[in-house]
């Protein structure tokens, strides 16, 4: 699957937490998304006066915004490709809940914040997540529908 294609299934599935997605469909809308959010950090930067080096984390409003409407989109297709490797697709979910609430909250920003140690779960998540979006699909159908790369289109 190629990136236009991508990113049409995945905007076209953002509550779409059911069946399997292939390494592909994850990484490029991933990449995408991504980049899309250094767009986004770019315009708070130049148009709101940003600044990257201010010690508080304040309200970004084009990443912000970005970073709050691609978290539905994000947890589904994190999940659809958690399912092509046959685990449950909830970490997926937690994690982008979990970066929600750091986004519209201050949480994390200092030692002495509440829930700051959340940010060791979402490490740990992250790196999990990263992990599993890596490993090949499982060949055939599991629990959670035909394997996407052995589905005509």
């Amino acid at each position: 699957m190629g990136p236009t294609q991508s990113i049409k299934t995945c905007l076209a599935k953002p509550l779409h937490f059911k069946g399997r997605a292939a390494r592909s469909e994850y990484w490029w809308f991933f990449v995408v998304t991504v980049l899309l959010s250094f767009l986004f950090m770019a315009i708070d930067v130049y148009v709101f006066q940003k600044d990257f080096l201010e010690q508080s984390i304040s309200f970004w409003p084009a990443s912000d915004a970005f970073a709050i409407l691609s978290s539905l989109p994000i947890a589904a297709v994190g999940a659809r490709r958690l399912h092509d490797i046959s685990i449950p697709g909830w970490p997926s979910i937690v994690l982008s809940i979990l970066l929600v609430l750091w986004t519209v909250t201050e949480w994390g920003t200092s030692p002495d914040a509440p829930l700051s140690n959340f940010i060791y779960v979402v490490a740990v998540l992250s790196l999990f997540l990263l992990v599993a979006a890596i490993v090949p699909s499982n060949r055939g159908p599991n629990q959670y529908g035909p394997n996407p790369n052995e589905v005509p289109s």
